[in-house]
């Protein structure tokens, strides 16, 4: 009897013992997982959207329209004659080469493809060493008439041509300027006048790549924050904003600012190419370009710049730029100037 309630005793207490341990281990399993409010769920990490769109293949940026990434770039020639006043719609150009010209000034050669410019110029006549640019994008080109070498070009080498001659409808002249730096075009014209003669899309040739985005850190070089180059014309100078991840154009020390939105003018991607000195062709002044061959660069991109070298095989084919290591640069998505410095251009980086 004794050892019936000793028996009894014994698994009284190694019954508390498991009562006892059960208990703490739910504490320890109730502090690991701590139970929600009533109505209230676990929150769930969010996940940021993959960007929708299509790659503009000019400018590595997003558009909605795929058909706009397929257009045949035009390519048109914009004056710089100091004595007309402001541009209208370089800020809608995916490239823009600025290029010396007879009579101390330079020109502009004004890439479109996915981004239109409603006002754009004032046109002017084309240079054979435009079209060479004009060429490695497949684009068209849109002129107030050409140089002699130029007239002979376009025709020899097959170029699309809007010239203002033949497609007077697709130019206007304002008032308030004096010819010949009054005229004017638009984009929608442009590519409505290809698209009707069956010329509006191409397969791209060209070799362009991009950072996945504008991350100062991929972007290799050296600080430069400001770039001055002295033309013959005045002096053209870039200053980097870090609030627009661009560098902000300067002309003659003023703010280069678009006439139709009075907004001031950003490159992303800054190349200057050095060619050697123009040589003079005619009485006019008129000037022959080295575009083919190879020579020096400098690439400026979000307050950063570094040594490049430059490669064109042919007239029609592209210039490649590569770091010093050979490999091609890449752009950060948005437009690009290319600044052509004959040797003897004076240049100030910062």
């Amino acid at each position: 009897m004794y050892w019936a309630r000793g028996e009894k005793a014994v698994l009284f207490i190694l019954l508390l013992i498991l009562v006892f341990s059960l208990g703490v281990t739910g504490c320890r399993q109730g502090e690991e997982v701590a139970e929600l409010p009533p109505g209230e769920e676990e929150p769930v990490e969010e996940q940021e959207p993959e960007p929708m769109g299509f790659l503009a293949p000019l400018t590595g940026e997003l558009v909605e329209e795929e058909e706009l990434t397929k257009r045949r770039p035009v390519a048109v020639m914009i004056d710089n004659d100091p004595s007309f006043g402001a541009h209208s719609g370089l800020d809608k150009a995916a490239w823009v080469f600025e290029m010396p010209v007879e009579g101390g000034i330079t020109r502009f050669l004004a890439l479109f493809q996915h981004r239109d410019a409603p006002v754009l110029g004032p046109v002017r006549s084309i240079r054979p060493y435009f079209l060479d640019r004009a060429m490695e994008f497949q684009a068209a080109v849109g002129h107030a008439g050409y140089s002699p070498q130029a007239k002979r070009d376009i025709a020899q080498l097959g170029i699309i041509s809007l010239n203002e001659f033949s497609f007077s409808r697709l130019y206007w002249r304002t008032k308030d300027k004096k010819m010949p730096h009054n005229l004017y075009t638009n984009t929608e014209g442009l590519f409505a006048e290809l698209k009707e003669r069956g010329l509006d899309k191409i397969t791209p040739s060209w070799d362009i790549s991009f950072y996945p985005e504008a991350d100062p850190e991929a972007v290799p070089g050296e600080p430069a924050t400001k770039v001055r180059i002295h033309y013959h014309i005045g002096v053209v100078e870039y200053r980097y904003s870090p609030l627009h991840g661009a560098y902000k154009r300067y002309f003659r020390g003023q703010p280069h600012e678009d006439a139709e939105t009075g907004e001031q003018l950003l490159v992303t991607n800054l190349i200057l190419q050095e060619t050697e000195k123009p040589r003079v062709l005619d009485s006019e002044g008129r000037l022959e370009l080295k575009t083919v061959g190879t020579g020096s660069a400098r690439v400026f991109q979000l307050g950063k710049n570094y040594e490049a070298v430059w490669e064109k095989k042919s007239r029609e084919g592209w210039t490649r730029f590569a770091e010093a290591g050979g490999s091609t640069i890449k752009l950060v998505p948005g437009n690009t100037w290319v600044q052509v410095v004959p040797e003897g251009t004076r240049l100030e980086i910062e």
